[in-house]
């Protein structure tokens, strides 16, 4: 039964229009590998992972339509008016049926030292992501890869002078040609103040760092943070 305001009571909608059902599978896997090579030189590593996600939904509808009727204003007389141009249909079947999968490859080559009061760290990493979906509405297979190298370099100095420059490379062929890729250099250093000698007594101060940082925004949406730590 319905009312003048609505079309669609709560009562058909839950018994008389059928119903959808949607069967998930998610899959996430990850192997990964790390290797010491102190053997080449000391403070120098390598690490690379494999990541597999898999997303699949299919999806069942049953659908139909129905009468409406709504009771007339004699509340004496239980009597009841049809509503609309709205008729009883059979149930009707449908099948859908989508998912996408990712592949994604990270490397990453580290190294960090120490020459006596000086430190020098590095770090290179590439990353590829590969997204393909599919579904009955679309013609086949879409792919849609990405790609990101970054570089960063460390230096510091009895932990007190620091210097940090970042270097970032990321685009997609979902671009154009001439936009498709985007780099994000970055440059910032830090002076630890309380950390000098002539500070030590200063029992009124415990940490004082003056820090100051430039870095180029991406001009794509593709691009990641390239910065991977900070100075501290």
């Amino acid at each position: 039964m319905t009312t003048e305001k609505v079309g669609s009571p709560t009562y058909g909608m839950l018994n008389r229009s059928g119903y959808f059902r949607h069967t998930v599978v998610n899959i996430n896997s990850q192997v990964g590998v790390e290797a010491d090579l102190s053997w080449l030189t000391k403070g120098l590593s390598l690490t690379g992972t494999f990541a597999y996600q898999t997303n699949s939904v299919g999806s069942l509808s049953t659908t139909q339509n129905y009468e409406r009727w709504m009771r007339t204003d004699r509340r004496d007389t239980l009597a009841f008016v049809k509503k609309g141009g709205e008729t009883n249909t059979p149930l009707a079947y449908g099948k859908t049926h989508s998912y996408y999968y990712h592949l994604t490859y990270h490397t990453q080559l580290d190294y960090s030292r120490d020459f006596g009061k000086h430190h020098v760290g590095a770090t290179a990493f590439g990353y590829f992501q590969n997204l393909t979906t599919a579904d009955n509405g679309a013609p086949g297979m879409l792919p849609y890869n990405r790609l990101n190298l970054g570089a960063e370099v460390t230096y510091n100095y009895a932990n007190r002078y620091f210097l940090q420059f970042d270097l970032g490379r990321s685009g997609s062929e979902q671009y154009a040609r001439d936009v498709r890729f985007t780099s994000t250099p970055a440059v910032s250093a830090a002076w630890l103040v309380t950390g000098e000698r002539w500070m030590e007594n200063a029992g009124w101060l415990s940490l004082l760092k003056l820090r100051g940082s430039w870095a180029k925004r991406p001009t794509t949406a593709v691009a990641f943070p390239v910065l991977l730590t900070s100075i501290t």
